[in-house]
């Protein structure tokens, strides 16, 4: 497993780590009922106790699982508990794993049971911690493909949108072609008429060339010449109407050319990003099935941390550490799909788009983005605050034209042309907190999670692309 991946994994432990547990708050410093504290409590143990709340709701902006679509793990919630351990209230007759232990003094016949307990119930989740930490690989790799075939599809759908253009252009200059030759070709069909009705060509005409015989040679110019004019006239009619019918086709042909190949590229690129996604859905289902696992293994433990807590004897002390650290590897993190603010998904020029075609973003104050891209990237970031406690951190996102000339003019070569930004489309941002580092925790983060939302990082933006920018992001829809 590379450093890319211990690093995911590394992430989903971090992400995971304030499970509640009941009887024992599970963070730095961690407590628990003492045997005494056991002994002396009057009401029996279950995982729907009540259990203090978490010390800590510290934050990690390290890589995480790729949010799943449906709550499949939220923690276990609990309500607050009295000041003084020994006098919690009574709890519901759930069924006790420790076998009504935890209330009394434990005989030894008794504590080496729980420690077996407790050690078998290490292995299980210990195993399931394994599980995790091979999907979050296989999603890495799987993210990477999706990342790709996302940028894949947007680039063919602005190809598509791009060759529509065209060949609306193409098709307007074939019309205007089209009103050129039906005008030529009256010219033809008059010129037709005269030759057939009058031998040739019209009575003035023949006139002028007699009138020019009798003239003097030097005056004989004007009256041949208007000839020769009418005569290479003709000749042209001919010639522009081969060429606009040429200039026609060509129109046409290459309008055809340019939409066929866009919609064959989109439609490549939209099936390769339905398998990537596929594929995707497959590992987020199997990973919230052990997540779920995982939840049911630690109710069961809890308890069994409860009794051990204090204990002095070796062997419990060692279970007791033991499974507390494969609990604190435990926990959920759950992903909720936003609603656009506005339908009015038209398309607008680059950086002229209305108000009511943007929508904001969350906790970002000053940023909007296109409604549907806006709604992804709400989603996102409340993944990514429930992961590591806080909103993605953004720095930019749709710009006026006006904006993108300012920014140009600031940055220059770092800055795309005004008129051809994402931005000005509402279709990218730029982030911070971490994600403007590659290789950074909260950059791996969006490296998996991004396009479960439809967002990816451009090549050109990579570590080896014409233009790095770890910060720059773009949505594919």
């Amino acid at each position: 497993m590379g450093r890319r991946t211990v690093a995911a994994a590394a992430s989903l432990v971090a992400a995971l780590t304030m499970l509640t547990v009941p009887g024992v708050a599970l963070a730095d410093g961690t407590s628990g009922t003492t045997g005494s504290e056991a002994s002396n409590s009057t009401t029996s143990t279950s995982p729907s106790s009540t259990s203090t709340s978490p010390s800590s709701s510290s934050t990690s902006t390290a890589p995480t699982t790729k949010p799943t679509s449906s709550p499949s793990s939220r923690r276990p919630s609990s309500s607050s508990t009295s000041s003084s351990r020994a006098s919690r209230p009574a709890t519901s007759a759930t069924a006790d794993p420790t076998g009504g232990a935890a209330e009394e003094g434990l005989s030894a016949t008794q504590l080496a049971a729980q420690v077996a307990a407790a050690e078998s119930l290490r292995a299980e989740l210990a195993g399931v911690n394994k599980d995790l930490a091979d999907v979050v690989a296989q999603l890495d790799v799987l993210s990477k493909k999706a990342n790709a075939e996302l940028e894949d599809y947007a680039d063919a759908t602005a190809a598509q949108a791009a060759a529509a253009t065209e060949a609306k252009r193409q098709q307007d200059l074939s019309d205007l072609y089209t009103i050129q030759l039906a005008s030529e070709k009256q010219r033809l069909r008059a010129w037709a008429y005269y030759a057939y009705t009058e031998g040739g060509g019209s009575v003035s005409e023949v006139m002028g060339v007699i009138d020019s015989m009798k003239d003097s040679p030097a005056e004989v110019g004007n009256p041949v010449g208007d000839l020769a004019y009418l005569t290479d006239s003709r000749a042209q009619v001919f010639a522009r109407l081969n060429t606009l019918l040429a200039q026609q086709r060509a129109a046409t042909q290459r309008a055809e050319a340019a939409s066929t190949k866009a919609r064959t590229e989109a439609t490549k690129a939209a099936a390769a990003k339905a398998a990537a996604e596929d594929l995707v859905a497959a590992q987020q289902e199997k990973l919230a099935t052990l997540r779920t696992t995982h939840a049911k293994d630690i109710e069961k433990a809890g308890p069994l941390v409860q009794v051990l807590a204090g204990v002095l004897d070796p062997a419990a002390k060692k279970a007791y550490e033991a499974l507390v650290a494969e609990m604190r590897k435990a926990g959920a993190s759950l992903s909720d799909v936003g609603k656009p603010c506005s339908n009015n998904n038209a398309t607008y020029p680059n950086g002229e788009f209305p108000a009511s075609a943007l929508c904001p973003l969350w906790k970002a104050p000053g940023e909007s983005l296109r409604p549907k891209a806006a709604a992804a990237f709400n989603a996102m970031s409340a993944a990514h605050a429930k992961d590591t406690g806080s909103p993605l951190c953004v720095t930019d996102s749709y710009r006026s034209l006006a904006e993108q000339v300012s920014v140009k003019a600031s940055r220059g070569m770092w800055a795309a042309t005004p008129g051809k930004s994402q931005h000005g489309l509402g279709l990218a941002v730029d982030l911070c907190g971490g994600v403007n580092s590659f290789g950074a925790p909260a950059y791996e983060w969006m490296e998996q999670n991004g396009p479960t939302y439809g967002w990816y990082h451009p090549s050109w933006a990579d570590p080896g692309g014409s233009l790095p920018e770890p910060w720059h992001w773009q949505y594919a829809g």
